[in-house]
C-alpha cells in the first residue's frame, strides 16, 4: 500500500505540474487569442470607417471598437462584451461591414465601367488600357484614370475650340445681320423626378428591434441632352444664305458689266467667281470711279451745251422781236408810203401820168420761182451755230436754195436756206467757214443753187 500511495503521489504531483503547465499555456493562447481578436475588430472598425467615408452610410460610426487601455477593458460594438451579451448583434455588425464593403466594390465597378464606356463614346485612342480590369486593378488604374482624364481634357479643349468658333461665326453672322441660337450649346434642360436607385433585398433578421432601416437615398436629378440641333440647323441656314447672298452679288455685277456696255471695264465679267475677288472689287471701285467721271464730264458738257442754247435762245428771241419791229415798221412805211402817192397824186391835179406800180408781197412756193439773178447781203453771223440770215424774204427765196457768199470780191462759202420770213431768211454753212463770213457779204444765187431745193 505505502508503494502504492508513493505512485499516487508522484502521479499527483506530474498532474500538477503538467495541470499548472497546461494553465499557462492557456493562458497564453488566450491572452493571444485576444489580441488577435482585437487587432481584427479594431481592422474591421477601420475598415467600415473607411468605407463609409463620402458614401453616406452609417457603417462607419455604428460598428465601432476601441481596444482595451492599460487595465481597463475594450468597448464598442465588436467589443468583448457586446459579444457576450449580444452574439447575432455582433455578428450582424460584422455582416454591415462586409455588405458595405460589398456595395463599395459594386460602385467602383460601375464607375469603371462607367469610365470604359466614357472612354469609348469620347474616342478614346484603341492603343490606350481603359478597360474595366485595368481601371479595377490597383496596380494599373492610376494610368488608366490619367489616360482618360488626358482624353477627356483634349476633348474639352477641342469642344471649347469648336464653341469659340461657333461663336465667333455667330458674331460675324450677326454684323451682317443673321444669327442662330448658340445659346442652345450651353444649357441642358432638367427633367424633374429621377429615377430612384433600385433597393437590396434584405437578408431575414438584417434588421432588429431598435435599428432603423436605412432610408432610400433620394432620387437625383434627370437631365436631358443639348438642344444643339435646332441651333444647328439655324447655323446651317444662315451659312446657306450668306453663300446665296455672295451668289447674287456676283450675279449682280455680272449683270451691271454686261448692261454697261459703252464702258470699257477694267474688271472682267469672267473673273469674278476666282479666288481673286479681292482686286475684282478693287477693280469694281476703280470702274466706279471712271464711270462717275465720265458722268461728270457729260455732265459739264451738257451744262455747256444748256447755257449756248439759252444764250442762242435768248439771241432768236432778239432776232424774233427786231423782226417783229421791222415788220412794224414796214407797215408804217407802206401807210407812208400810199399817203406821199395820194399826195402826188392830189399834187398832180389828176394827170394820166401813171402812179409807180406797188407790187403786193407774193410768197414763193416753190424753187421754179426763184430767180436766177437774185442777190442779197449778209445781215448777221451766227458762228456757235453755224448760222448767217440774209435780208431776201419769202417772196425771194424758198428752203433749200443754195447760196453763194462773196467777201471783197472773193467767194468765201455757200450757205443752204432752211428758213424764209416775210424779209429775212435763215441759212446754213455748208461749204467754207462760217467765221471768214462778215455782216455786209455779198449772196448771190450759186452754180447748184436749186439742186436739192425742198
Amino acid at each position: 500500500m505505502s508503494k502504492l500511495g508513493k505512485i499516487f503521489g508522484i502521479l499527483v504531483v506530474v498532474l500538477s505540474i503538467a495541470v499548472a503547465v497546461l494553465s499557462f499555456m492557456v493562458s497564453k493562447h488566450r491572452e493571444q487569442f485576444r489580441d488577435r481578436a482585437a487587432t481584427l475588430a479594431e481592422g474591421v472598425s477601420k475598415t467600415g470607417s473607411t468605407l463609409s467615408q463620402g458614401t453616406g452610410s452609417p457603417v462607419g460610426s455604428s460598428v465601432t471598437f476601441t481596444p482595451a487601455p492599460a487595465g481597463g477593458k475594450e468597448s464598442g460594438a465588436l467589443g468583448w462584451d457586446e459579444y457576450k451579451t449580444n452574439a447575432q448583434g455582433y455578428k450582424d455588425n460584422i455582416g454591415k461591414v462586409v455588405d458595405l464593403a460589398k456595395k463599395v466594390s459594386d460602385q467602383r465597378n460601375k464607375m469603371s465601367d462607367a469610365l470604359k464606356s466614357i472612354g469609348e463614346e469620347l474616342k478614346l485612342p484603341a492603343d490606350l488600357d481603359v478597360s474595366s480590369e485595368s481601371l479595377n486593378n490597383l496596380g494599373s488604374y492610376d494610368g488608366a484614370l490619367a489616360s482618360v482624364a488626358s482624353h477627356i481634357d483634349a476633348v474639352k479643349k477641342r469642344d471649347e475650340a469648336l464653341r469659340v468658333s461657333l461663336e465667333n461665326l455667330s458674331g460675324i453672322l450677326k454684323s451682317i445681320g443673321d444669327s442662330f441660337g448658340e445659346s442652345a450649346f450651353y444649357t441642358r434642360t432638367v427633367k424633374e423626378g429621377g429615377a430612384a436607385p433600385a433597393k437590396e433585398e434584405k437578408k431575414e433578421g438584417e434588421e432588429e428591434e431598435g435599428e432603423k432601416a436605412e432610408e432610400a437615398a433620394p432620387a437625383g436629378k434627370a437631365y436631358g441632352g443639348y438642344q444643339y440641333e435646332e441651333g444647328l440647323v439655324a447655323l446651317e441656314a444662315a451659312a446657306r444664305k450668306l453663300v446665296e447672298r455672295a451668289k447674287d452679288y456676283e450675279s449682280c455685277f455680272r449683270d451691271m458689266i454686261n448692261a454697261v456696255n459703252k464702258y470699257s471695264w477694267r474688271t472682267s465679267a469672267n473673273a469674278l467667281p476666282s479666288d481673286s475677288y479681292k482686286n475684282i472689287l478693287k477693280g469694281l471701285v476703280e470702274d466706279a470711279k471712271g464711270i462717275n467721271a465720265k458722268i461728270a464730264g457729260l455732265e459739264e458738257t451738257l451744262a455747256k451745251t444748256k447755257a449756248l442754247l439759252d444764250e442762242k435762245t435768248e439771241e432768236l428771241k432778239t432776232s424774233e422781236a427786231q423782226n417783229e419791229k421791222l415788220q412794224e415798221e414796214l407797215k408804217a412805211m407802206t401807210k407812208e408810203r400810199d399817203l406821199l402817192k395820194k399826195r402826188l397824186d392830189f399834187i398832180g391835179g389828176g394827170s394820166e401820168q401813171a402812179a409807180p406800180e406797188v407790187k403786193e408781197h407774193v410768197v414763193l412756193e416753190n424753187v421754179k420761182e426763184v430767180s436766177q439773178d437774185i442777190t442779197g447781203n449778209i445781215i448777221s453771223v451766227i458762228k456757235e451755230w453755224n448760222l448767217v440770215t440774209v435780208n431776201l424774204g419769202n417772196d425771194k427765196l424758198v428752203p433749200g436754195v443754195k447760196l453763194a457768199v462773196n467777201q471783197g470780191g472773193e467767194y468765201v462759202a455757200t450757205i443752204k436756206i432752211f428758213k424764209c420770213e416775210e424779209r429775212v431768211s435763215m441759212g446754213e454753212v455748208i461749204l467754207g467757214k462760217v467765221d471768214d463770213i462778215k455782216e455786209g457779204a455779198v449772196v448771190f444765187m450759186s452754180a447748184s443753187g436749186i439742186q436739192g431745193a425742198e
